[in-house]
C-alpha cells in the first residue's frame, strides 16, 4: 500500500521532471525576448487577468516593491507588451493589462509547452500512456481542477 509520503515523493519527482523538461526552453524564450525574470512573471500574471489590475496588486503578486514593479512595467510598456492607464475613478492608481504583443508571447510559450508535453506523452509506451490517462481522469474531473482547466482554455 502506498503511503501519502510515498505518493507525494513520486508526484514531486514526476512534476519536477515535467517542469524541468519545460523550464530550460522557457528561460531560453525569456532570454530571446530579452526579459528579466520579473518582466517574464509580469506577463504570466497579467495573462490570467480578465481586466486591468492596479499596479500595486501586480507588485504584491510579484513580491516586489512598487518601484521595482514600476521599472518592470515601464520596460514592458515601452516594448508594447503591456498597457498602463490611470484608473478612471482615482487617477493616482495605475492599472496594467497585457497588450497584444504580450499576449502573443504568452500564447507562443503555451503552444511550445503543450508541444513538449505531447512529446513526453509520445515517449510513453501505449500501456503507460493508458495508465496515466486513467489515473488522471478522476483527478482532473475535480471541480477545482476543472475550473482551472476551463479558465486556461477559455
Amino acid at each position: 500500500m502506498t503511503t501519502s509520503d510515498d505518493l507525494a515523493k513520486q508526484l514531486e519527482a514526476f512534476v519536477g521532471y515535467l517542469l524541468c523538461y519545460d523550464r530550460v526552453d522557457r528561460m531560453n524564450v525569456a532570454a530571446e525576448l530579452d526579459l528579466s525574470v520579473s518582466q517574464f512573471k509580469t506577463l504570466f500574471i497579467l495573462a490570467r487577468e480578465l481586466e486591468p489590475i492596479p499596479q500595486r496588486t501586480l507588485a504584491e503578486s510579484l513580491g516586489l516593491s512598487d518601484a521595482a514593479t514600476g521599472r518592470a512595467v515601464d520596460t514592458l510598456v515601452g516594448r508594447g507588451m503591456v498597457h498602463r492607464q490611470a484608473d478612471q475613478s482615482d487617477r493616482r492608481v495605475k492599472r496594467v493589462s497585457l497588450a497584444e504583443a504580450g499576449r502573443a508571447a504568452i500564447e507562443e510559450l503555451e503552444r511550445d509547452q503543450r508541444a513538449r508535453l505531447r512529446d513526453f506523452v509520445s515517449s510513453l509506451d501505449s500501456a503507460d500512456a493508458s495508465r496515466l490517462h486513467e489515473a488522471l481522469r478522476p483527478i482532473v474531473a475535480r471541480p477545482d481542477l476543472r475550473a482551472h482547466l476551463e479558465e486556461r482554455t477559455s
